[in-house]
Formats: structure tokens, C-alpha cells, sequence
């Protein structure tokens, strides 16, 4: 499983609407620009991820930005089922023991694998990408009123 998340931005639906009506190579102008700042967010999220410490840092490495109409961010890409469990476990937290932490020899053990489970709350992932969220939608709804005047529609 992958985290994905679409940066929120007001009014997305009008303006696809209004996208989908520019020329071709309007649009492809548009999901560079969208990938662009998807982009900005990867250094900010891995940062954040550095700062809840190695687990987080290490599963932070497989964010990338995904080229799309609007930014899109994902993580876990690629990633083996341990990688993604300390992906989940850094991001959410965890209640239960994975890998080899799960064996019966460490069923008592009072150690913490990964910080408390949040529920659908978050670490450091989703919590960025929604603090840095206002920034990025409005450098995405002035790109989009540039590319209508440019295109012209």
C-alpha cells in the first residue's frame, strides 16, 4: 500500500472544469507546473520526518512527487512489506510489534517499536503537506489563472 495525498485546494473542480478545456499542450504545461510544486513539498516532508527521528527519516526517502493535474505527493513506492510497515508505524504509530520485533521472545517486552498509534492523525507526512497546503494552493490557482489568460478561454 501507498500514502498519496492531493495537496486541497478551493475550487479544484471549476478550475480541472476550465483546464480541461485548454489545448494540449496547455495541459502538459500544467501538470509540469503542478509536479514543480508537488515537488517543493518533498524537502519539507522529508525534513519533517527527519525531526521524528531515524524510522521516519528512512521511510521519508521513498516520497516523490507525482506529475498529475494537481500536486500530488506519494510514499512507499517500491518499498518491501517491512519498509512499508515502518513507513505506516513512523507515520501513524503502531500499537503492535512488526518484523522481527513481532517474534514471541519480545511479546513482553515493555519497548516501544514506533510511537504512540495516532489513529488517522499523523506524524509528519500528511501534517506537513497540510501545514505547507495554503502555500501551494496559491501557487496553484495563480498558475492556473495564468495559464486561462495565457491560453486564452
Amino acid at each position: 500500500m501507498v500514502l498519496r495525498m492531493r495537496v486541497r485546494i478551493e475550487g479544484i473542480r471549476e478550475v480541472l472544469a476550465a483546464f480541461s478545456k485548454l489545448p494540449k499542450d496547455a495541459q502538459d504545461t500544467v501538470r509540469d507546473r503542478s509536479f514543480e510544486l508537488a515537488a517543493s513539498l518533498v524537502g519539507p516532508v522529508q525534513a519533517a520526518a527527519a525531526g521524528r527521528g531515524r524510522q521516519a527519516a528512512r521511510a521519508a526517502t521513498s516520497v516523490k512527487a507525482v506529475r498529475d493535474r494537481v500536486p500530488v505527493l506519494q510514499a512507499g513506492t517500491g518499498a518491501g512489506k517491512l519498509a512499508k510497515a515502518l513507513l505506516f508505524g513512523s507515520e501513524f504509530g503502531a500499537t503492535a510489534h512488526f518484523g522481527w520485533y513481532r517474534k514471541g521472545r519480545y511479546a513482553r517486552s515493555a519497548g516501544k517499536q514506533f510511537p504512540p498509534h495516532l489513529g488517522a492523525q499523523s506524524y509528519w507526512f500528511f501534517r506537513t503537506v497540510e501545514h505547507e497546503g495554503p502555500r501551494i494552493s496559491k501557487a496553484y490557482l495563480d498558475m492556473a489563472q495564468e495559464m486561462c489568460d495565457r491560453w486564452g478561454r
